[in-house]
Protein backbone atom coordinates (compact mmCIF):
# COMPACT_ATOMS: atom_id res chain seq x y z
CA UNK A 1 0.00 0.00 0.00
CA UNK A 2 2.51 2.28 0.68
CA UNK A 3 4.47 1.77 -2.04
CA UNK A 4 1.35 2.72 -4.39
CA UNK A 5 0.96 5.76 -2.41
CA UNK A 6 4.31 6.64 -2.87
CA UNK A 7 3.75 5.91 -6.94
CA UNK A 8 0.33 8.47 -6.49
CA UNK A 9 2.48 11.57 -4.76
CA UNK A 10 4.99 11.30 -7.63
CA UNK A 11 2.51 11.57 -10.44
CA UNK A 12 0.95 14.37 -8.63
CA UNK A 13 3.90 15.92 -8.33
CA UNK A 14 4.78 15.45 -12.07
CA UNK A 15 0.73 16.41 -12.95
CA UNK A 16 1.63 19.88 -10.53
CA UNK A 17 4.87 20.41 -12.82
CA UNK A 18 2.79 20.30 -16.12
CA UNK A 19 0.39 22.80 -14.73
CA UNK A 20 2.74 25.57 -13.78
CA UNK A 21 4.03 24.52 -17.42
CA UNK A 22 0.75 25.29 -18.59
CA UNK A 23 0.10 28.63 -17.07
CA UNK A 24 3.42 29.75 -18.32
CA UNK A 25 2.20 28.70 -22.00
CA UNK A 26 -1.24 29.92 -22.01
CA UNK A 27 0.83 33.54 -21.17
CA UNK A 28 2.83 32.94 -23.70
CA UNK A 29 0.38 32.12 -26.23
CA UNK A 30 1.81 28.64 -26.61
CA UNK A 31 0.65 25.23 -26.38
CA UNK A 32 1.54 22.35 -24.13
CA UNK A 33 1.48 18.90 -25.44
CA UNK A 34 0.85 15.73 -23.14
CA UNK A 35 3.54 14.34 -21.06
CA UNK A 36 5.64 11.46 -22.10
CA UNK A 37 7.63 9.53 -19.53
CA UNK A 38 9.83 6.46 -20.59
CA UNK A 39 8.29 2.96 -19.66
CA UNK A 40 4.51 4.31 -20.74
CA UNK A 41 2.55 4.31 -23.72
CA UNK A 42 5.35 1.70 -25.60
CA UNK A 43 8.12 4.47 -25.15
CA UNK A 44 11.06 2.19 -23.71
CA UNK A 45 12.23 2.62 -20.19
CA UNK A 46 16.10 2.06 -21.51
CA UNK A 47 15.50 5.61 -23.35
CA UNK A 48 15.51 6.79 -20.15
CA UNK A 49 19.20 7.84 -20.49
CA UNK A 50 18.95 9.51 -23.33
CA UNK A 51 17.07 12.25 -21.03
CA UNK A 52 20.06 12.26 -18.45
CA UNK A 53 21.71 12.73 -20.76
CA UNK A 54 20.73 16.38 -21.52
CA UNK A 55 21.57 17.24 -17.61
CA UNK A 56 24.79 17.55 -15.43
CA UNK A 57 25.54 14.04 -13.42
CA UNK A 58 23.73 13.23 -10.82
CA UNK A 59 21.12 16.17 -11.35
CA UNK A 60 18.99 16.61 -8.34
CA UNK A 61 20.45 13.80 -7.23
CA UNK A 62 19.01 10.97 -8.93
CA UNK A 63 20.78 8.61 -10.76
CA UNK A 64 19.68 5.84 -13.26
CA UNK A 65 20.59 2.09 -12.63
CA UNK A 66 22.19 -0.48 -14.81
CA UNK A 67 18.40 -1.64 -15.93
CA UNK A 68 17.83 2.47 -16.67
CA UNK A 69 15.73 2.57 -13.43
CA UNK A 70 15.81 5.70 -11.57
CA UNK A 71 17.21 6.31 -7.97
CA UNK A 72 15.51 6.66 -5.90
CA UNK A 73 12.98 4.74 -7.02
CA UNK A 74 9.80 6.82 -6.61
CA UNK A 75 11.40 9.73 -9.14
CA UNK A 76 9.96 10.89 -12.25
CA UNK A 77 11.30 11.81 -15.65
CA UNK A 78 9.65 13.13 -18.86
CA UNK A 79 9.14 14.95 -21.86
CA UNK A 80 6.75 17.27 -23.04
CA UNK A 81 6.35 20.42 -26.04
CA UNK A 82 5.98 23.59 -25.73
CA UNK A 83 5.39 25.97 -28.65
CA UNK A 84 2.92 28.07 -31.09
CA UNK A 85 1.30 24.63 -33.11
CA UNK A 86 1.67 22.32 -30.27
CA UNK A 87 -1.50 21.03 -28.75
CA UNK A 88 -2.68 18.67 -25.81
CA UNK A 89 -4.85 15.79 -26.65
CA UNK A 90 -6.90 14.01 -24.47
CA UNK A 91 -5.68 10.38 -23.43
CA UNK A 92 -6.54 7.59 -21.41
CA UNK A 93 -6.42 4.00 -20.66
CA UNK A 94 -8.99 3.60 -24.01
CA UNK A 95 -6.45 5.40 -26.54
CA UNK A 96 -3.72 2.79 -25.06
CA UNK A 97 -2.08 0.01 -26.61
CA UNK A 98 -0.01 -1.56 -24.01
CA UNK A 99 -1.87 -4.66 -23.08
CA UNK A 100 -0.56 -5.68 -19.58
CA UNK A 101 -0.63 -2.29 -18.02
CA UNK A 102 -1.35 -1.81 -14.06
CA UNK A 103 -3.67 1.21 -14.39
CA UNK A 104 -5.30 -1.28 -16.44
CA UNK A 105 -5.83 -3.71 -13.98
CA UNK A 106 -6.95 -1.23 -11.16
CA UNK A 107 -9.23 0.97 -13.03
Amino acid sequence: MLDFLASQYADAVADYMSERINEYAIRASMGVSNRYSPGYCGWNVREQKMLFDFFPAKHCGITLTESCLMDPVKSVSGALAIGKDVIFKEYGCNSCNVKNCIHKSIK
